[in-house]
């Protein structure tokens, strides 16, 4: 991993988590291993923030703030996992 704590506090200023998040009933998150994405699992869909532009591996270029008040990338979930609880991005970037 990149070393991105999800439970990292959000800069004042920022809007706040819950404000850039809005009304997302988040169950759990994960950092894809490059550290280019934060996955957000919702109830009914998965929602991906950009940390960093493509490149090679290194540290995010965007605090989680900046990311979460960017525009996602929304995945839904499939229909037998409309009630997943946990997310995890494996070695290979696939998400879990």
């Amino acid at each position: 991993g990149v070393g991105v704590s999800l439970a990292a506090p959000m800069p004042r200023g920022a809007g706040g988590l819950k404000r850039a998040l809005g009304s997302l009933r988040v169950t759990d998150g994960a950092v894809s291993p490059d550290g280019r994405w934060v996955a957000l699992l919702t109830y009914g869909r998965i929602v991906r923030y950009a940390l960093r532009a493509p490149g090679p591996p290194g540290v995010p270029t965007r605090s989680l703030a900046d990311a979460f008040a960017s525009q996602p990338v929304e995945t839904p979930l499939p229909d037998d996992l409309e009630q997943a609880e946990a997310i995890a991005y494996g070695p290979d970037g696939r998400l879990y």
